[in-house]
């Protein structure tokens, strides 16, 4: 997991992104409160090299963003 500079693992406002492989939730990045979901979710889908189901991003708890994914094997 990537902890960016500014963002607090524990905060309810923080972004964190997760990726989707057989039906299992990864987080992956944790963000500082203010990022833009769509371009950190862009930059995560170039940056997986494995097939993936879906990618999500989160602030806090509360989900704000997911793409299913076309992918072979996801």
């Amino acid at each position: 997991m990537v902890i960016k500079a500014g963002a607090d693992p524990d905060g309810p406002d923080t972004v964190r992104l997760a990726y989707v492989i057989q039906g299992q939730e990864h987080f992956c990045d944790i963000l500082p409160l203010g990022t833009p979901q769509s371009a950190a979710l862009d930059d995560l889908i170039t940056r997986l090299s494995v097939p993936v189901q879906s990618v999500r991003a989160y602030k806090g708890v509360d989900l704000l963003e997911e793409r299913n994914l076309r992918a072979r094997g996801g």
